[in-house]
């Protein structure tokens, strides 16, 4: 085998080992992405939960009568 034909057999190996590491990175960037969404959603759903909570505790103390000195009657 020539010093050409090793030239050519380093590169291409060398391509082939390029090609190998960018499609691990796909795939992790791919993993990686997903992961970012499922949490995004979670915590959508836990800020929607916040919100509902927020909501509820707001009508509470709009029900709960207020004492003279502002404190409210339930004593909470």
């Amino acid at each position: 085998m020539g010093a050409e034909d090793l030239a050519s057999q380093s590169v291409r190996l060398k391509e082939e080992q390029l090609r190998r590491e960018e499609e691990k990175l796909r795939n992790i960037e791919l993993t990686v992405q997903r992961e970012i969404n499922e949490k995004r959603q979670e915590l959508q759903v836990r800020e929607s939960q916040l919100k509902e909570i927020e909501a509820r505790m707001g009508n509470r103390e709009m029900s709960v009568p207020l004492t003279e000195n502002g404190d409210s009657a339930s004593g909470s």
